[in-house]
């Protein structure tokens, strides 16, 4: 009898071992990989949600921050949330829950982080981030291009321009950066090519020369810009003016599921398959749509006024609640 007690316990014993370890596998599973949109906005909105419909705000330290807490781009890599913003802002989170201005107690209680052997005093606008080919890569204004392996210790990176820099991605290679009359590239981040040749600058009024987000796939670079404007190029060097159908400003460009999305101002969303002919997609909004991301099977859209607008392919959209009223300015997933 005290033979069989002995072995049921020894059965439980070893069920809730394998049970324990089970969840700290799970649970190690969800820290790696979280598996959330996260939004951010001005006023030091960070907001997060699992499946693109419920939204949460997330906790950020605001001491001893800088005049502005406006944040304008965000994106996810190396197992970390990075989101940019202005006054040099740079902010990161493990989990995109809780967002701190410091990674393992650098620059404590200070938001700037290492651009080489000194702090990023400079202190302009960054407006987006990309991680790619290892690298955390922040472009903002005065030509400002910053890198970093890890998202704590970075590089200032010589663009040779001194424009605002709108934003930046890889492919082929090579990085490219886009911005105000603005096209550059690099294969190493180094040494940066401007394309100043790429188009006719001057045939067209200057509202239409500021190129606001680049992005790559199905083998193109495709370029979005004010006054309805899209490029495209095979290589980053060699562009092609394509029609939109739209004379409105365009802010963000994403490609997936086998098409480009773009969205813009006055609700504006237009697809391709190609980079050259698009389509107008009804939003159901009039708002100004300032990013846009895709994960979990479902499109997320952010913009003015706190809007969120949802759509599982990209035709129909439904707008959410992200109990913000605040200017919103991009989104990302991570995977």
């Amino acid at each position: 009898m005290n033979k069989i007690i002995y072995i049921f316990i020894l059965f439980f014993v070893i069920l809730a071992t394998l049970n324990s370890c089970a969840k700290k596998s799970e649970e190690k599973s969800n820290s790696s990989s979280p598996q959330l949109f996260n939004a951010v906005g001005f006023s030091g909105t960070v907001l997060n949600s699992k499946d693109g419909i419920n939204w949460k705000t997330s906790t950020w330290n605001t001491l001893s921050y800088g005049p502005s807490r406006n944040l304008s781009g965000i994106t996810y890599g190396a197992n970390t949330y990075l989101a940019v913003g202005w006054d040099t802002t740079i902010i990161a989170s493990s989990d995109g829950y809780n967002w701190v201005d410091e990674i393992a107690g650098n620059y404590k209680g200070d938001l700037w982080r290492q651009c080489g052997t000194k702090k990023c005093i400079d202190r302009v606008e960054l407006s987006k981030a990309v991680y790619a080919n290892n690298n955390f890569v922040v472009v903002g204004w005065n030509g400002t291009i910053l890198s970093s392996p890890d998202g704590t210790t970075w590089t200032k990176r010589n663009s040779g321009v001194g424009d605002y820099l709108s934003d930046v991605t890889f492919g082929k290679d090579k990085f490219v950066v886009v911005g105000n009359r603005t096209v550059l590239t690099s294969s190493d981040l180094n040494s940066w090519t401007q394309r100043v040749n790429v188009f006719d600058w001057e045939r067209v009024t200057p509202p239409s020369n500021f190129l606001s987000a680049v992005n790559f796939g199905n083998n193109i670079f495709v370029v979005v810009g004010w006054s309805g404007r899209i490029l495209t190029s095979p290589d980053g060097i060699q562009w092609t003016e394509r029609s939109s159908g739209t004379s409105n400003n365009l802010k963000d460009v994403i490609f997936e599921n086998g098409s480009f999305l773009v969205v813009g101002n006055s609700g504006t969303i237009l697809s391709s398959t190609d980079g050259m002919s698009w389509s107008k997609m009804s939003s159901g909004t009039t708002k100004i749509l300032n990013g846009v991301a895709y994960g979990n099977n479902i499109y997320v859209i952010v913009g003015d006024l706190g809007a969120i607008l949802t759509s599982p392919d990209g035709i129909t959209w439904t707008e959410r609640d992200s109990g913000k009223s605040n200017y919103l300015s991009g989104v990302t997933f991570s995977r």
